[in-house]
């Protein structure tokens, strides 16, 4: 008898291997990310991760508020913990029409509307964390892709600032490495 927990296949392992992490679902792409979530929580929770967590920053976009009700067990459980709460960032973007008595009754974790600004948020986090290579993890379309890739690059040191250095004075530097996973 074997028994098997947490996200196995495609991308998703990578995210074991991060201490410092960027999640973005879009839609129903939030599905692998729930298992991962839950998974990253409780390996947190119990001390058994394969790399000690800084930071989970989890940002989830969807058209429809009620998409939110989904999985929002899973972001109140995590808020309402105090050691994870402290690692875990949860974002949701409403990106349709919204529902300002309803965006009120749940604070507990961040909620906007709109579209994230994935270059200041990868920047926030970069400055946060300048010496841990960030996973960008997406489930989601390819224009979101597309944003994150360019974020990546963007916030990433030019192979040339290294090059012209000893290898014994070259400083680490951060690097941005992204992950997309098709969930259709």
């Amino acid at each position: 008898l074997a028994w098997q927990d947490g996200p196995y296949g495609t991308s998703s392992e990578k995210v074991f291997h991060f201490s410092v992490m960027i999640l973005v679902a879009a839609g129903v792409g939030v599905t692998p990310f729930a298992s991962i979530l839950k998974t990253l929580a409780f390996q947190a929770k119990n001390g058994v991760m394969e790399t000690p967590l800084k930071k989970v920053a989890f940002f989830w976009t969807c058209r429809n508020e009620d998409e939110f009700n989904s999985f929002k067990d899973i972001m109140v459980g995590i808020c309402e913990d105090p050691y994870l709460g402290s690692i875990f960032e949860l974002n949701t973007y409403l990106t349709g029409e919204i529902n300002l008595k309803k965006v009120a009754a749940t604070q507990l974790y961040h909620q906007y509307a709109g579209r994230p600004d994935w270059n200041r948020i990868g920047r926030r986090i970069g400055e946060e964390f300048p010496e841990d290579d960030i996973g960008v993890f997406l489930c989601g379309p390819i224009s979101i892709a597309h944003q994150l890739s360019a974020m990546c690059k963007k916030m990433n040191p030019p192979p040339a600032s290294v090059r012209n250095q000893r290898v014994s004075d070259a400083k680490r530097q951060r690097k941005f490495i992204f992950y997309k996973e098709n969930f259709q």
